[in-house]
């Protein structure tokens, strides 16, 4: 597979910073259902909402397939899953505050075809472009009423497979080389944890994986991507007539993963620049850390038309994430900081993904979903801060955050706050999941920003 498209292995969804949304359920559930033989009894598998000849992670009589020209065997089984959100939310930033009811749906047909090819066609229809969701508002009062409409525009739409495994015979003759992955079409796009690029875009990407360079490295693994469509600016606003040429590469040695990401964009109005992503990531005994060193060199025009006047949208971005999980637990604690000089902006951002700052925490990060927005600013605009917490694995699979931040802003003293976040999932059976997430936001020189959304999330 290659870097691009494994990130849609199972569900696609938006989601920002859920630095605190994986559970590891995996032991508790193990230690609940032991036998007194010392085996543990699996759950049910949850089957997706339609499963086409072969089934999904279950047993089955494998089918006879097509041997095509090339040697390859297909055997194409169809599966259908998604994601549906609804959720009751209410956010004040100090200036004005909205009530909303809103929802959303990821609705995925994937092709499967063999163990590395596909093809993965999605829909949002209950949001448009990631603005108007389908819902009711209730605040502000000139906007309350009923919203959104059913949109049937694609969301992701590519095809992505092994040259190797689509032509077998190359690697009977001994052609390593013909092992390469590649996606070409609609696909999601994160690189530098989504600090440098969070978008779904259009665009072709072709992976090299498991080079040797060598005793000191395990594995190199290089892609070179190229994007001409559907690319939205650092402000998630979409820009015309652009271009992204990419080389993204990432190595493991005994003790660290490396990461090193290079991009150029080029554009027909003026949004042209390159970007640099550095990222090491290593343990210290118990402790897990990642170091990222992330710069911008882009300019702006910020009028439409303009010919004149641009804004310079450079400068780098230093973040640091540590976390350990306590002894005798299945906690977590984190710590994360961060410093920006100038003004950092990533590549391409995707509506709801928030700024490049989002990773850093819960309190940085949106829901994806409705007017909902971060506590703390998630730009990096000359800016310093972190962010702190603890995750409890709590009985029956609940899990309970809570996160302290900061950020002092170098440029105006308007855009520095402290806040304190607290968010609580409890699942239900095993495809339905509750998420209670709240915040109190204390603003320089501006009122206090407050925020409280329930959330259903229901698998299928």
């Amino acid at each position: 597979m290659t870097k691009v498209a494994v990130l849609t292995v199972g569900l696609v969804l938006s989601g920002a910073a859920e630095l605190a949304l994986a559970a590891d359920t995996t032991n508790e559930e193990n230690d609940s259902a032991r036998t007194a033989g010392g085996l543990a009894i699996l759950p049910e598998r949850p089957a997706p909402l339609l499963e086409l000849n072969e089934p999904f992670l279950a047993p089955a009589t494998l089918s006879k397939g097509w041997e095509l020209p090339t040697g390859a065997v297909w055997r194409p089984s169809l599966w259908v899953f998604g994601r549906y959100q609804s959720a009751l939310q209410y956010f004040d930033n100090g200036e004005t505050d909205q009530a909303e009811w809103a929802n959303r749906l990821d609705l995925f047909f994937n092709l499967r075809l063999t163990g590395t090819e596909r093809i993965l066609v999605g829909f949002r229809p209950l949001d448009r472009d990631g603005r108007q969701y389908a819902g009711y508002t209730f605040k502000p009062n000139e906007n309350e009423g009923w919203d959104g409409d059913f949109d049937t525009d694609v969301s992701v739409a590519f095809f992505e497979g092994d040259i190797g495994e689509i032509f077998p015979v190359l690697s009977e003759k001994g052609y390593q080389a013909a092992d390469i992955g590649f996606a070409i079409g609609r696909q999601p796009l994160n690189i530098q944890n989504g600090i440098l690029i969070n978008d779904t875009l259009d665009g072709v990407g072709v992976t090299k994986n498991t080079l040797f360079l060598g005793n000191l490295v395990t594995n190199f693994r290089l892609t070179g991507f190229y994007g001409w469509g559907s690319i939205n600016d650092f402000n998630q606003e979409p820009i015309g007539g652009t271009k992204i040429y990419g080389l993204f590469s990432a190595w493991d040695t005994y003790s660290t993963t490396m990461e090193v990401d290079l991009a150029y964009r080029e554009s027909d109005d003026s949004h042209d620049g390159y970007w640099l992503g550095l990222g090491s990531t290593q343990r210290f005994g118990h402790l897990n850390t990642t170091f990222r060193f992330n710069f911008s060199d882009a300019s702006d025009l910020p009028e439409s038309g303009s010919q004149i006047e641009t804004t310079r949208r450079d400068g780098y971005l230093l973040s640091a994430e540590l976390s350990l999980t306590p002894a005798a637990t299945h906690d977590l604690a984190y710590v994360n900081l961060f410093h920006s000089e100038k003004n950092y902006v990533s590549l391409a951002r995707d509506r709801g993904n928030g700024g490049p700052l989002a990773s850093m925490g819960i309190l940085f990060a949106g829901a994806g979903i409705g007017n909902y927005g971060a506590a703390l600013d998630p730009t990096a605009n000359k800016a310093s801060g972190f962010a702190m917490g603890y995750q409890w694995q709590l009985a029956k699979q609940r899990q309970l955050t809570l996160e302290l931040g900061g950020r002092y802003s170098h440029l105006t003293q308007e855009q520095s706050a402290m806040a304190v976040g607290m968010r609580y999932q409890q699942p239900i059976g095993n495809r339905t999941l509750v998420q209670v997430d709240m915040f109190h936001s204390a603003q320089k020189r501006r009122d206090d920003a407050n925020g409280i959304r329930v959330g259903l999330q229901v698998n299928f």
